[in-house]
Parts: C-alpha cells; sequence; structure tokens
C-alpha cells in the first residue's frame, strides 16, 4: 500500500513563500536607481517594496519585505545570483547567507518530525516504546527539552538540528529570485552591470 507523504514544514513554509511572492509580486515593476542598485515595487505604493542592491562580492535585498545578504565571494555578486537563484532551490544559495543576519529560527514542528522519524526508524521494540513514551513528555516548544531528547536516544545530531528558515528570510529570497526572472537581459543597463 502506497502511503502519500505528508508535505514537511520546511516544504510547506517555502511554499507559502512562493506563493505571497507570486500574489505580491506581480504588479511590481523594476526601476535601476544607479548602477548596482535596482528597486522593486508597485508604482504608486511602497508596499511589499524592496531593494537588490550588488556590489563585489556581496549581495542584499532590503525593503519593506525584510533584509537579507549573500556573500559569494565573488567578483561580480550579479553574474553569480543569475546562475544560482531558482524559487525551489535554497541549499548552496543558503550556504552563503551572511551570518549577521538573522535566517533560521528553531522550530517545534520540525523537531517533531525530526522525533517522529527518529521513533519510526528505531528497529528495538524496547527502545522504541521508551522513546514514545519520553516523547510524550517532552514539550516541543521548548528546544532544551527537544535537545534533552535527542540526546538521550541519538549519538550523532548531525542532521537533527530542529532549525527552519524564517517565513521572512524565505519570502525575501523569493523576491531575490523574482527580481531575477524579471530584470530583462535584452536592458541595457543590466547587460552593462552583467559584464562589469
Amino acid at each position: 500500500m502506497n502511503r502519500v507523504q505528508e508535505e514537511s514544514f520546511a516544504a510547506k513554509r517555502l511554499r507559502q513563500a512562493q506563493e505571497y511572492a507570486r500574489k505580491d509580486f506581480e504588479t511590481h515593476t523594476i526601476t535601476r536607481v544607479r548602477f548596482g542598485v535596482w528597486r522593486c515595487a508597485t508604482p504608486g505604493t511602497l508596499i511589499n517594496h524592496f531593494y537588490v542592491t550588488f556590489s563585489p562580492g556581496a549581495l542584499m535585498v532590503h525593503g519593506d519585505i525584510g533584509e537579507i545578504m549573500f556573500v559569494p565571494r565573488k567578483p561580480s555578486a550579479l553574474r553569480w545570483a543569475k546562475g544560482v537563484f531558482r524559487p525551489d532551490y535554497i541549499e548552496y544559495p543558503f550556504q552563503k547567507l551572511s551570518r549577521q543576519i538573522k535566517a533560521d529560527e528553531y522550530s517545534k514542528e520540525v523537531a517533531c518530525e525530526n522525533a517522529e522519524y527518529l521513533i519510526g526508524e528505531e528497529e528495538d521494540p524496547k527502545i522504541k516504546a521508551e522513546m514514545k513514551e519520553v516523547w510524550d513528555f517532552t514539550d516541543p516548544e521548548n528546544s532544551s527539552d527537544y535537545y534533552e531528547f535527542i540526546g538521550q536516544f541519538c549519538d550523532d545530531y548531525d542532521g537533527l538540528a530542529a532549525r527552519a528558515w524564517t517565513f521572512r528570510t524565505l519570502l525575501v529570497y523569493q523576491a531575490l529570485c523574482w527580481f531575477m526572472q524579471h530584470v530583462s537581459s535584452k536592458d541595457e543597463r543590466f547587460k552593462e552591470e552583467l559584464a562589469s
């Protein structure tokens, strides 16, 4: 029997950010403010507006929707961005996030997913029963409780951090993807910046 796998919390949050961006940016236009700075907004309003700023080795999105900064350490952050920013592809670009901007948070939903996975993977029925009992008394809202549970039943924490990208981080990332999809490579000013 095939079971339909439930969408993970991280996948659901990413999808929600994509839907929000698609809806909220559909009337935005792109205006070059000066070399390396582009403004994206619906004409006549500042709601959900943002700026995309490129400089050698860095790329920043900031405005009404929040801020995010990538540090690819490449001479042309614009050329780098053109090749990597796609709405469903966050793994590699997010490795280049500036550590100065808080981009993720503890997530009780991810903690629950991780605990359910660990319990489901346990083959020893006695240990599985003990894990279920301990998890029933664990408060997933409390990160200390979660990590105590993990420490009790797992030698290797790798991949079990109960962290998720914030919705705002994912939304600002989607804004950058929107910009990269909508800025015209036929625009002479964009071509000029891409060539520099």
